[in-house]
């Protein structure tokens, strides 16, 4: 099963029918307690699709490593990738690929963490990074140069009549099929990145605080309470009021002066330093070491969660990042657990590896990228 996260069969040898929502027999997890409400990873569907055998496979693995969390991005610029009954014309799969998922396909999906013990918390992107909402006309802005060059941080058209009306339909969807989560991501960072496209059409960028009050309304008539809404650190922009009360951590630490203005709300998810897509030569050592920084940091209240974050990654770089490599690395951090050294460190890391049933020669990398040429051949052994 783990072979099928970590190793070349990516969409999985292990024959799951939609509906089998049962744990398969003789997976164990790991001995592992995180000191935090949840551990968790984030799957970036806003940008690559991912089969769901090949998801469920992943959340076998997460559960042998005591991963209680993964952040579903449905949008970002690239793709809106869930196909709801509501908005079906949101629809949009990303770049190269041919699929979005049905509203059964992720209802099924939150069954089968939900029996593993594993929240699928869900995110759309607004009112920045929203490309993905393009499929129907109107809703984002119509700037081709940016589009086409940069396309990063694509804005929503907030003065598009029809687009709460819209965005009402999806946070009322999807509340009702990610029922178990106890929380909502709705994005909100770098807006500013959007200021080319406004340039572009000789407009001044939208002053979103008019945006955010309205979004606080929808989220109080759909049911999604401000104080489960969770949105991202900002960064490079002006930070004005937006709904939600809680923050996403992922450059900076809320300890650190300028953000103690904003983060007055103890609860907060952290990621920074945890981003897996942005260090290639980061091992498992590294990544134990930066979770107890950013994670477990001394004198200030633990994270309700923390958060790994693997931007951009389709389901091949999960294998040639050695991405579970690494989260067993943050895993054992979660515990709380002190190692002064990578050698103290990796006699831990081992023991913990073989006992997930990994190939030995991929415990032996330490969470430190595979070679793809050398090691797409390697004849990698489930856990049982």
């Amino acid at each position: 099963l783990i072979n099928n996260i970590v190793g070349n069969h990516y969409d999985g040898q292990h024959n799951i029918r939609p509906g089998d929502s049962a744990v398969p027999q003789g997976i164990q997890p790991l001995p592992l307690t995180p000191q935090t409400q949840y551990l968790g990873v984030l799957l970036d569907a806003g940008r690559h699709y991912y089969p769901t055998r090949w998801i469920k496979n992943l959340l076998d693995t997460l559960y042998v490593l005591r991963y209680n969390l993964v952040h579903f991005r449905l949008t970002d610029d690239q793709a809106f990738s869930a196909n709801l009954t509501s908005q079906p014309n949101l629809a949009m799969p990303a770049f190269g690929y041919n699929h979005t998922y049905s509203v059964g396909e992720l209802r099924d999906l939150v069954a089968y963490a939900q029996a593993r013990n594993i929240t699928l918390m869900p995110e759309v992107n607004m009112p920045g990074h929203a490309g993905g909402w393009g499929n129907i006309p109107g809703l984002v802005l119509d700037c081709p140069k940016f589009a086409c060059t940069k396309a990063y941080g694509i804005p929503l058209d907030i003065s598009n009549p029809r687009l709460l009306g819209i965005v009402r339909d999806v946070l009322m969807e999807l509340r009702d099929i990610f029922s178990t989560s106890d929380y909502f991501h709705l994005g909100g960072d770098e807006v500013h990145m959007a200021m080319p496209c406004f340039r572009e059409l000789g407009l001044q960028i939208y002053d979103y605080n008019s945006f955010e009050q309205d979004l606080k309304k929808i989220l109080k008539e759909v049911g999604i309470p401000q104080a489960k809404v969770l949105r991202w650190e900002t960064t490079g922009q002006k930070a004005n009021w937006r709904a939600g009360d809680m923050t996403q951590w992922w450059l900076s630490h809320p300890s650190e002066p300028r953000n103690r203005a904003t983060a007055k709300n103890a609860s907060y998810f952290i990621s920074a330093g945890l981003y897996m897509d942005t260090d290639l030569n980061a091992n498992a050592w590294n990544l134990y070491s930066r979770a107890r920084e950013w994670g477990l940091k001394k004198d200030h209240p633990l994270p309700t969660a923390i958060v790994a974050g693997t931007f951009e990654l389709g389901k091949e770089e999960w294998f040639e990042k050695n991405i579970v490599g690494r989260l067993l690395g943050i895993a054992i951090a979660a515990t709380g657990d002190v190692y002064d050294n990578a050698t103290a460190f990796e006699r831990v890391y081992d023991e913990h590896c073989r006992a997930t049933g990994i190939d030995p020669r991929l415990c032996k990398l330490r969470g430190t990228p595979i070679d793809a040429a050398k090691h797409r051949t390697m004849n990698w052994r489930p856990v049982m």
